[in-house]
């Protein structure tokens, strides 16, 4: 579910700036929940495979670890927070 709901909002944010809409805070929400469910969804499967999970050269290490990147890349999501909430405000 977590990751349809992501899907969903990275679509509407790319549909609004390919029609030329202002998409700043659409995209701040897409990033945000995006990078977390990722994050939540690689925890997940680095649960099921245990140990087994951390050894270098697994495909899930690698994606747990470049998850972490994804949060902070861009803006951090704690900056992404308070755009979205200055954009709120102005509203």
């Amino acid at each position: 579910m977590e990751h349809h709901a992501a899907r969903m909002l990275l679509l509407e944010a790319a549909w609004g700036l390919q029609a030329g809409v202002d998409v700043r805070l659409k995209s701040s929400y897409a990033k945000v929940f995006c990078t977390e469910v990722a994050n939540r969804i690689a925890d997940k499967a680095l649960q099921i495979f245990g140990g087994a999970g951390y050894i270098k050269g697994m495909v899930v290490e690698r994606v747990y670890r470049e998850l972490r990147v994804m949060r902070i890349f861009e803006g951090a999501n704690e900056i992404q927070r308070n755009m979205i909430a200055k954009q709120l405000l102005k509203t």
